[in-house]
């Protein structure tokens, strides 16, 4: 089972939008920003009456404007000109910078660039006793491969939605010394306890611990790095983070 999910404002990149919130006074989740008005919006909506464009229009053809004008303000109160909604953030550089060859340490928080960070807690290179197969079916591992655990904490401390789940904000893989790459999909093995949940939801300024597993080849086991990149985003930089057992 998860562990329970735990606030983080002090970990909050500084050049995320929630921290200039929370600098600026204004609050950590969720809410306007600052010098935000609280009144602002579609008055008429919220009284119950008509939207404002169609007033508009209505005024615009009681004051005898020609048929001209008036179907150009029909297709704007019906939204035809209005460019399409979005919710896309651009995704800065991960803070701090990492590389295979100098990942993060044990127990650095590093933040991805699209609202979510990542910490590897602790690393473990033979928990046999402590990993199963998510499918009873499933084949063992192959000969020469062998499991190993990472207990990590992810946090969602900005973005454009006010909830979202690890799985839709983070690919996580382990790469080896050889360069072969690794997912949690290749080996779909689980720890007995304190899994980490990828697809629960967290609001923003949350986050959550657990561990996660892989199967990897047991004579590289100790040259693994895990890399953490923002889901399906385009050009975004990878982070790395060292994978050192404890003495």
């Amino acid at each position: 089972m998860t562990e329970p999910a735990t606030d983080i404002s002090a970990d909050i990149p500084p050049w995320s939008a929630l921290a200039e919130r929370e600098r600026a006074g204004g609050t950590l989740v969720g809410g306007p920003g600052p010098g935000a008005d609280p009144t602002s919006g579609n008055e008429d909506d919220r009284s119950g009456g008509p939207p404002r464009r169609g007033t508009s229009l209505l005024a615009a053809v009681a004051g005898g404007l020609g048929a001209l004008v008036v179907v150009v303000a029909l297709s704007s109160a019906l939204g035809g000109s209005d460019p399409a909604p979005t919710t896309t953030t651009p995704v800065r550089a991960p803070l701090p910078a990492t590389s295979p060859g100098d990942p993060a340490p044990v127990g650095t928080r590093v933040a991805l660039g699209n609202g979510w960070t990542v910490v590897v807690l602790a690393f473990d290179p033979e928990p046999r006793p402590a990993v199963r197969n998510r499918d009873p079916d499933a084949p063992p591992l192959a000969e020469g491969q062998r499991h190993v655990l990472i207990n990590l904490e992810m946090s969602y401390v900005d973005g454009p939605l006010a909830a979202q789940s690890p799985f839709d904000g983070v690919d996580l893989s382990v790469l080896d010394a050889d360069g072969n790459v690794t997912t949690p999909a290749d080996t779909p093995c689980t720890p007995d306890s304190s899994a980490f949940d990828m697809m629960n939801e967290l609001d923003r300024g949350r986050a959550e611990r657990g561990r996660i597993c892989f199967g990897v080849d047991a004579e590289l086991a100790d040259s693994l790095v895990l890399v953490a990149a923002p889901s399906m985003t385009f050009g975004a930089r990878p982070s790395y983070f060292a994978l050192t057992a404890e003495d």
